[in-house]
């Protein structure tokens, strides 16, 4: 998650390249920031089992939890872009 607020982008508009720290902290909190930390939270341990009145209501919200890390899909399919990973190839040799 720390590597996202490094990482550039293109901008939607000019289709430059943003290297600006700033610009690429408000753009990642602003696209999927929320979804990458509901991501990485560890329900299982911020909520209690003696919260909930029986185990099978508390296995119930843990998997309703687990099915939040889904929504980072669509960043996993951004991140594997072809033409970025055969660039980025190409820039290192």
């Amino acid at each position: 998650m720390f590597f996202c607020f490094c990482e550039e982008y293109n901008d939607e508009e000019t289709y430059l390249v943003v290297s600006d720290i700033k610009s690429i902290a408000k753009h990642y909190l602003k696209s999927s920031f929320i979804f990458d930390l509901l991501a990485i939270l560890p329900f299982n341990i911020l909520i209690a089992r003696n919260q909930f009145e029986s185990v099978s209501q508390y296995e119930f919200w843990q998997r309703k939890f687990k099915i939040l890390k889904l929504l980072r899909i669509p960043r996993l399919f951004e991140l594997l872009n072809v033409n970025r990973v055969k660039k980025s190839i190409k820039d290192y040799y």
